[in-house]
């Protein structure tokens, strides 16, 4: 069972399916299909109410659009950074990374 599955559905943005593509996209640059994997990664542990697997993957996928300056990506992988957070049930944490984001 998935105590928090509801909720943590709600708090990913149903975006996996659009990096799920770009990370299977052969021509993509081999650090932006990773940074992409990851995100898809994250949001699918959020959805299954795995927060602190999602928090690591998230926080991962972050790195990697930083490197690459890649801001949507940098975007979406926080807010599911910030989600896991709150799941974990530290909101003082999701709403610093939310702000100062």
């Amino acid at each position: 069972p998935r105590p928090f599955g509801l909720l943590a559905s709600a708090l990913g943005d149903g975006l996996a399916s659009k990096y799920s593509a770009l990370a299977g996209d052969g021509g993509a640059a081999g650090r932006a299909r990773e940074a992409a994997m990851l995100f898809s990664a994250a949001e699918g542990a959020l959805e299954e109410g795995d927060a602190a697997g999602a928090l690591q993957k998230a926080d991962d996928a972050v790195a990697l659009f930083r490197a690459l300056n890649d801001s949507a990506g940098i975007a979406d992988s926080l807010r599911v950074a910030v989600g896991a957070r709150a799941l974990l049930g530290d909101r003082a944490a999701a709403t610093k990374t939310a702000q100062e984001e």
